[in-house]
């Protein structure tokens, strides 16, 4: 015999045939497989260490590296942990694996083919989850560094988009137990609710992933109340004054203007018919003509507060002479029918026609005189005047009364001088 066998197979020392056969070198190789089923086992499927190390005919010679008849103690594996060619096994050595000593997967007493290869063999005591998410690590972390972990959050029922993309994976998963994360808004926006959950829970209806503070309620579809002109500027609160309140405000116009209401309601409710969104006090438009006074020439130009002392505009004088009294030269003595005379488009271009109003044709010389030529009352008077012409022509009368008042059987209207005696 070369010599001992180590200890391993002490117990074969007395059975060469167990190893040899007599005479026949080729055989020693099938008689190992023999006992190593787990090698042979390898071999045939390819696999392994000792499977990639078979030639293209599965011949392992095992003599190569394992020698015996050493000793007891010889070292029959002579493994250089240096050279070892791991990329062999089923496992190569990848990221920060190949930093890691063999003693970390391979522990003492145990064969190094029984290391396990599932992240898990090694990393249970750094599974934050507590197998609550299975064995499948890679999915997650990978081997250049166990922390730097990665996950498509799109493979899960809530996809991050927006905003959520950024959001630290704590903020929503308080625990490491993943899966049992909210999925509804209110579950992580409940401090961001200022409707205290009156709203209900759909926070989706007005807010988005892209940022929750632009929101995109629809106020014209959603409330029946179109935000148009000055109203689509207001914040919110300016007229939901109770902050995520779902409280059903009026629209009429005077509920949220009654401080600005100048008119003191005496105008009614109806605000829309003279103000618009676009401006309270910057364009105040009103129909005139659906007044009991239209607005007609010089008055059209005339400014509001001329007639309307008072913001109770439906008080405003009706009357020509409560707002001409400083004009009427009359001082009241011919009423206040002024428009009999005066018309709106020139206070001074009156037009009166004497004849149909007096019964006193004005013609001839009489037809361009000047009112107060024969009304020599001032202011002039309408109280009727005679109607003779010697009331009138009484120091033009040469015949000082003796041919009596009847001017006119002599005198024409065109001159009184120049009678013609019939």
């Amino acid at each position: 015999m070369p010599g001992p066998l180590t200890d391993a197979h002490a117990d074969l020392e007395h059975n060469c045939k167990k190893c040899h056969t007599p005479f026949s070198r080729d055989t020693q190789e099938a008689l190992c497989r023999n006992c190593h089923e787990r090698i042979e086992e390898d071999v045939k499927t390819r696999s392994g260490y000792h499977g990639r190390l078979a030639d293209t005919a599965g011949s392992l010679r095992c003599a190569l590296c394992h020698a015996e008849h050493n000793g007891r103690s010889a070292d029959i594996m002579k493994l250089d942990r240096d050279t070892f060619e791991h990329t062999r096994t089923d496992f190569p050595l990848k990221g920060a694996h190949i930093l890691v000593s063999c003693s970390s997967c391979h522990l003492e007493d145990h064969k190094r083919r029984d290391a396990g290869s599932d992240c898990v063999d090694c990393h249970r005591v750094d599974d934050h989850h507590g197998s609550h998410l299975g064995n499948q690590c890679a999915d997650c972390h990978d081997e250049i560094a166990w922390e730097a972990a990665q996950f498509d959050h799109s493979t899960t029922e809530f996809a991050l988009v927006g905003a959520h993309r950024n959001t630290a994976c704590s903020s929503c998963h308080k625990t490491n137990r993943y899966n049992e994360a909210p999925r509804t808004c209110l579950a992580c926006h409940r401090q961001d609710d200022v409707h205290q959950a009156r709203h209900g829970e759909d926070c989706r209806k007005c807010h988005n992933a892209q940022s929750w503070s632009n929101t995109s309620f629809d106020h014209a579809e959603d409330t029946g109340f179109a935000l148009a002109g000055r109203h689509a500027a207001l914040r919110c609160n300016h007229c939901h004054t109770e902050i995520g309140k779902k409280n059903e405000l009026s629209t009429a116009c005077v509920d949220c203007h009654r401080a600005g209401d100048v008119h003191q309601k005496s105008l009614g409710v109806d605000c829309a018919k003279c103000h618009t969104a676009e401006g309270w006090l910057a364009e105040v438009r009103f129909d005139h003509e659906l007044t009991r006074f239209p607005l007609v020439g010089l008055h059209g130009s005339v400014a509001c507060e001329q007639c309307h002392l008072t913001q109770k505009f439906a008080d405003a004088p009706l009357a020509c002479i409560e707002c001409h009294a400083a004009d009427d030269a009359h001082e009241g003595v011919m009423g206040p029918a002024c428009a009999d005379c005066h018309n709106p488009n020139e206070w001074d271009a009156w037009i009166f026609e004497h004849e149909p109003r007096t019964g006193y044709r004005l013609d001839g010389a009489h037809e361009g005189l000047q009112c107060k030529a024969c009304h020599t009352r001032d202011p002039v008077s309408r109280v009727i005047q005679p109607n003779t012409c010697n009331a009138c022509h009484s120091q033009d009368d040469v015949h000082a009364g003796r041919f009596g008042i009847r001017c006119t059987r002599c005198h024409t209207t065109e001159s009184f001088k120049g009678a013609v005696v019939h």
